[in-house]
């Protein structure tokens, strides 16, 4: 089980550093980032007191790990995605994303992992999409946005690497699922074999 668990949180690990080398981390609003020498992983998060705060709490300050653009440019989502979905996710009990027809993505993420000295927040971040790529009739790649690159991806994180990350999602069986296709540059994204996360969410 533990082993399952490690692998679930370093598959999220190599990602969301992705999201820092990929044209969605431009300016603004700053991600710090904490690294936990006994459970050999890293945390992100924009609030600044939960970032001293896990520091008491055996978490390694590492600083400001990149910026997000702030939200200035909607754009036209199909009917399908428009909603609220929840649910849990690996690591998190509770997950939400509200997505409105002009592209604003709100996620909600209760995480809670790594045992009495591991993690327990919550978090809240917004984003705007503005622009989506298909690749089949119901699989969308966000290949433009502003705002919380953290909001992309509901209920993962903890990821990190040198690839390129294009945070996805796929609307299948009326579920949400998170998606993210990866490459060594932003050029070279492989979109046919994207990485699937494992869980979905449900329509409200």
């Amino acid at each position: 089980m533990k082993k399952n668990i490690f692998f679930a949180v370093s598959i999220y690990t190599l990602l969301l550093s992705c999201l820092a080398f990929g044209k969605s981390a431009l300016a603004d609003t700053g991600l710090y980032r904490l690294y936990h020498p006994g459970l050999q992983i890293h945390l992100y998060t924009k609030d600044s007191n939960e970032y001293k705060v896990l520091a008491n709490r055996g978490w390694k300050q590492e600083g400001v790990a990149f910026y997000a653009e702030q939200p200035s440019t909607a754009s036209s989502i199909p009917a399908e995605v428009v909603g609220t979905w929840s649910g849990t996710s690996p690591l998190a009990p509770e997950v939400s994303v509200t997505i409105t027809a002009d592209g604003q993505m709100k996620t909600y993420n209760h995480f809670v992992f790594g045992g009495v000295d591991g993690v327990d927040t919550k978090t809240n971040y917004t984003a705007t999409i503005t622009e989506l790529k298909t690749i089949a009739s119901n699989t969308y790649f966000i290949i433009g946005n502003t705002g919380d690159i953290a909001a992309l991806l509901p209920g993962v994180t903890n990821m990190g690497g040198m690839f390129v990350i294009q945070p996805s999602f796929k609307i299948e069986n009326g579920q949400y699922m998170p998606i993210a296709a990866t490459g060594p540059t932003i050029e070279q994204v492989d979109y046919q074999n994207y990485h699937d996360f494992g869980f979905s969410l449900t329509k409200q």
